[in-house]
């Protein structure tokens, strides 16, 4: 398998096994975190509901260019496999509100608005496959 390859299907595999991001925010240069589940729409969206008035939401409305983590709820560092993202958040459109209500039914009976987030750059860690410490990362590189 190609090495790009083998860190895309680390990274779907990742993000198929979870269903719960981080999401962190800057609004007025000062940051703010919310616990949002998720519905994965390869090859880089991230379907997520909350309302327009949430903290975060109005937070990312205003500045879209977000950043995240997807992690495993390991017990022990060598179980640790999990994602740090950068990205941009979008208003869904109907068919990945759709998606999002088809695994989370639930969502139909709260308000809540559907959002697109696409995961621009993607650092992976996986301690279970790739040993302590070692990183892939995917998309373009974070500048220093």
């Amino acid at each position: 398998m190609h090495p790009c390859e083998h860190k895309l299907a680390l990274f779907f595999a990742i993000v198929r096994e979870q269903h719960l991001l981080n999401l962190a925010v800057l609004r007025k240069n000062t940051p703010y975190c919310a616990n949002l589940f998720y519905v994965f729409e390869p090859p880089f969206s991230l379907i997520v509901a909350s309302n327009a008035q949430s903290k975060h939401i109005k937070a990312a409305l205003a500045n879209p260019h977000v950043a995240g983590t997807i992690a495993s709820n390991a017990n022990n560092i060598r179980g640790i496999r999990g994602i740090q993202f950068l990205g941009t958040l979008a208003k869904a459109n109907t068919t990945q509100q759709e998606l999002y209500i088809a695994r989370f039914p639930i969502a139909q009976t709260i308000h809540s608005d559907f959002w697109n987030l696409t995961i621009e750059w993607a650092k992976i860690t996986d301690n279970t496959f790739l040993g302590l410490g070692r990183k892939k990362q995917i998309g373009h590189k974070m500048s220093k």
